[in-house]
């Protein structure tokens, strides 16, 4: 087997973060850091095996944004002359800035695994079933 081959067969790269990482044995990201924490990503499969980490991740933010969206709606309805507070405003615009990212990588995803479907593909490293 080519070195090459066998070089991208002990990387991946995360769900979460995108970056690419080591596989441990059973072919799980080896646990890394995100955003001042342990990543979400981490001893999870490769993106190119599975969404399935991403699409909670996806989920978790969508929820905080929609969250902030309704505070803020219910604050400014309810007329208030006090101004939200700095760190509601950067927990909404980092929700909204990871959600939008997050979007991205599915769609991408997505699309990949459907070229690799295609009939005449030879590389099915995106061929999952996506559910």
């Amino acid at each position: 087997m080519p070195a090459r081959f066998e070089m991208r067969a002990r990387y991946g790269r995360c769900q979460v973060c995108g970056r690419k990482k080591a596989k441990k044995t059973g072919g799980i990201i080896v646990k890394h850091y995100f955003k001042g924490g342990v990543c979400s990503g981490s001893s999870a499969p490769p993106y190119e095996e599975s969404s399935d980490v991403m699409k909670r991740a996806l989920e978790n933010a969508e929820k905080t944004d929609d969250h902030c969206e309704a505070t803020y709606r219910a604050h400014r309805d309810a007329q208030v002359n006090e101004p939200l507070p700095f760190e509601f405003w950067r927990l909404w615009a980092e929700a909204s800035r990871e959600r939008r990212r997050l979007e991205r990588r599915l769609k991408r995803w997505r699309r990949l695994r459907e070229e690799a479907a295609k009939p005449g593909k030879s590389d099915t490293s995106y061929n999952v079933d996506p559910s």
